[in-house]
């Protein structure tokens, strides 16, 4: 052996003995892409001997091992190395002796004197303190967004309840203001009807005595009823009533909608009763008309709860509004689930619907007071009101999840005890 060639093999000894020694270990491949060898830094990451896996190809380890990556994955690494391509962190798990591993792995193509293709050659790192770093602080941001989320979630309800508890105190100061010239106009109504129900039975006995005003007084018989044709007294004995009638309908209407905004606005005082949600919810169905519930596909999920404690009947008219709201998005045959359920000191019910959703521009104003989306006439906008204050009473609330197009899920909560 020349002196050249010795001092060549020390080098390439010394160069060996750093990269066993060394976290990182290196790599050899033929020209046909098979491993020719190792060093030592392999073994030291855990694996079986790395003769193992001599005469192998990478790409025929990496689908024997499984290796947590996709069939495209290794297709795409193993086109690239034919193509005499250098490639670098190409990134794999396996399951070693010492549990499961990351590894990272980049390689260079290598050429003779000639440009003739002879193999590979390459390094491979052990990143698994790195990748579990980075799933820590994966989980950390993931944890962090959550906590903003609720975080959100508790500011928006805060701001909704500051919003409904300024517009109670508007409402009860309107509905007192209405209620008192509504009193008055009730009464006078009523009494309208009495009076003119004297002054109709008095025109008919007027009436009666047609004929013998007409034998005594022919002229001013024939005056009176010139008057009668020109007052048109037929028809006005027909219309007056129907006018009082819905005189008096229009004002019941203000006496009911006077009567919702105070029980938005003030506290219930009927008593705390351990009830079962179960049994709430249908006492609420049983309130609704059946043709309603005849239209929809109702589907009921009711879980098996304990007792809690809150105004039963206050409960029962916030599940009506739910459900009414719901049965009236939900298209003929459309679909309705109703839902029981108990998280966190907490029983719930959902209703959902598979109706048209609520467009985002408005879901900030579907709890306020008379805000509706139904035509004039079928609709005052208070039921949702309603809900919101009778789940506020009990230290509750209602949580909306929808979007136009995929329809609405509003949920009750409420605490399980009530505080004395």
């Amino acid at each position: 052996m020349s002196q050249e060639d010795e001092k060549h093999d020390q080098a390439a000894a010394r160069f060996r003995h750093l990269l066993d020694l060394s976290s990182d270990w290196y790599w050899e491949q033929d020209a046909e892409y098979r491993f020719l060898a190792f060093s030592d830094g392999l073994a030291a990451r855990g694996n079986t001997s790395p003769s193992a896996f001599v005469g192998m190809t990478r790409w025929a380890f990496l689908r024997l091992k499984g290796a947590g990556l996709s069939e495209a994955e290794i297709a795409a690494h193993e086109a690239l190395v034919r193509a005499h391509q250098p490639f670098r962190e190409l990134e794999y798990s396996l399951m070693t002796n010492d549990g499961l591993r990351h590894f990272s792995i980049s390689g260079d193509p290598v050429f003779d004197k000639n440009g003739v293709f002879t193999g590979y050659r390459g390094i491979g790192r052990d990143v698994t303190s790195r990748w579990l770093a980075q799933e820590a602080l994966r989980e950390r941001n993931a944890a962090l967004e959550a906590a903003n989320a609720r975080l959100e979630k508790a500011h928006n309800q805060l701001l909704q309840s500051e919003k409904m508890a300024s517009v109670g105190r508007l409402a009860a100061g309107v509905a007192h203001e209405i209620n008192n010239p509504l009193g008055f106009a009730t009464g006078n109504c009523d009494m309208l009807a009495r009076d003119v129900t004297a002054l109709m039975a008095l025109l008919s006995a007027y009436r009666d005595a047609d004929p013998l005003i007409a034998a005594q007084a022919p002229a001013v018989a024939a005056a009176l009823a010139q008057q009668c044709v020109e007052a048109d007294v037929a028809f006005l004995t027909e219309d007056i009533p129907e006018l009082l009638n819905e005189l008096k309908s229009g004002l019941d209407r203000v006496r009911v909608i006077v009567a919702d905004l105070r029980t938005f606005a003030e506290a219930s005082t009927s008593a705390m009763e351990q009830v079962s949600l179960r049994a709430l919810v249908k006492r609420a169905l049983n309130l609704l008309p059946a043709q309603s519930l005849e239209r929809a596909n109702v589907q009921y999920r009711f879980a098996d709860l304990p007792p809690l404690v809150c105004r039963p009947g206050d409960v029962s008219r916030a599940c009506v509004h739910l459900l009414s709201n719901a049965l009236q998005a939900v298209a003929d045959g459309g679909r309705l689930t109703i839902e029981t359920g108990q998280t966190d000191g907490e029983q719930w019910v959902a209703v959902e619907d598979t109706g048209p959703g609520i467009p985002a521009d408005i879901q900030a104003y579907v709890f306020d007071p008379f805000f509706t989306t139904r035509p004039v006439g079928e609709g005052v906008g208070l039921g949702l009101t309603q809900a919101w204050g009778i789940a506020e009473q009990h230290a509750g609330r209602i949580d909306m999840d929808s979007a136009a197009g995929r329809g609405t899920r509003m949920t009750l909560f409420l605490p399980i005890s009530q505080d004395d």
